[in-house]
């Protein structure tokens, strides 16, 4: 079918859309029976007879990076859209679904945040690993959908119908936004190259940093994560994420948390890393003790710290740092990470001293509601 596509049209792109999902155990879920986990053999073995190859993903966000990585591994620099992913906003299946959660035609209820923290992973990924685009799946709710489907297939849209009244909002407006509307707007914007948004993630309170970042906590440093008021060390602000100083063994080290590698960046036309700290606080009162946290770039094994905050700061706190300006210097294409540190104040272990982040991005315009703020060298 490609030979004979080719001889009809040679003039056009050309590609074939696959799922890549197959019976196993998640990466999020080792134990799972009956799950579902991604095998990029068959997108990989077409990739030479197509123009492009095009990854459809369903499964979990944080199962994406390692997926993604997997896939590029095989197709080398064959460019990658992700042509097709979504997440439904059904919080309350059929009730059948409760007694017999093995039916094929039953789904995990989901939230419209969840829905948008889902968009937010897997748009952040799909830039920092350089993919050629994005189609999400999809623009309204259903009223329609095919039988013997999932009830869910109703509720996959970023923009509500009036006439589906069995997602989330029971009452809606004909074509109002859900939340993830807003986050696909956020990434598409042409002044923003990365952009992680905070607000949330599907595995809410599962205790992992947000898809696609690391932290050092197991050594004793710091946990980055998202919004659960019943922990003390989590974000206490629905929409932001906390870095917080840990303790282990009553031994403290410098925290780091490091972003995705940020590939192809091209420092000439996004030259501003960007961000808002929106609070400060030390969760434990007995325990606790002041950090400093230090904001900046780490490239192959070169740490630039560009940005340090004290307890005693102005917050909420916008900041906008021109990476083509000393320390850095940087012209031209860069691959780094975006680098946070705690550090803890001499003698302490800062134990619960957190910071709280909006958001992070690179950006190439002046982001909206933040004031610019040039680094300051003494």
């Amino acid at each position: 079918m490609i030979s004979y596509t080719r001889q009809l049209d040679p003039n056009h792109l050309l590609t074939l859309g696959f799922y890549g999902a197959v019976g196993g155990s998640p990466c999020n879920d080792p134990s799972a029976v009956n799950g579902l986990t991604y095998d990029p053999t068959i997108a990989a073995e077409f990739a030479p007879a197509v123009d492009f190859v095009s990854l459809h993903y369903f499964l979990s966000e944080r199962c994406f990076e390692g997926d993604l990585q997997a896939l590029q591994t095989k197709i080398g620099n064959k460019p990658l859209l992700l042509e097709e992913f979504g997440l439904h906003t059904l919080v309350e299946p059929d009730p059948s679904c409760q007694t017999n959660p093995s039916n094929p035609l039953c789904d995990d209820p989901h939230t419209e945040t969840e829905q948008a923290a889902y968009y937010n992973a897997l748009l952040f990924l799909g830039e920092a690993y350089n993919l050629a685009g994005y189609l999400f799946w999809t623009l309204n709710d259903f009223s329609y959908i095919l039988s013997n489907t999932q009830k869910s297939h109703h509720c996959q849209g970023v923009l509500h119908n009036s006439l589906v009244k069995i997602c989330q909002q029971a009452n809606p407006t004909n074509y109002n936004r859900k939340l993830a509307a807003g986050v696909a707007q956020h990434h598409y914007q042409e002044q923003v190259a990365y952009v992680d948004l905070f607000n949330g993630w599907v595995d809410l309170k599962v205790d992992a940093p947000p898809a696609g970042w690391r932290d050092n906590w197991q050594e004793g440093g710091a946990l980055l994560r998202s919004y659960d008021p019943t922990n003390l060390l989590w974000s206490q602000n629905l929409g932001n994420v906390a870095f917080t100083k840990f303790v282990s063994q009553s031994t403290s080290i410098t925290g780091v948390a490091l972003s995705p590698v940020l590939s192809n960046v091209n420092i000439n036309l996004y030259p501003f890393l960007t961000g808002r700290v929106s609070n400060y606080s030390i969760r434990d009162s007995i325990n606790g003790s002041n950090t400093i946290l230090r904001i900046g770039v780490k490239e192959s094994d070169q740490v630039t710290r560009l940005l340090t905050m004290t307890p005693n700061s102005h917050l909420p706190h916008c900041f906008r740092l021109d990476l083509r300006r000393p320390p850095t210097d940087w012209q031209g294409v860069h691959h780094f990470q975006i680098r946070l540190e705690l550090v803890p104040e001499a003698g302490k272990n800062g134990y619960s001293a957190a910071y709280e982040f909006d958001w992070l991005a690179v950006e190439s315009g002046v982001p909206e509601n933040c004031i610019y703020l040039p680094i300051i060298h003494k």
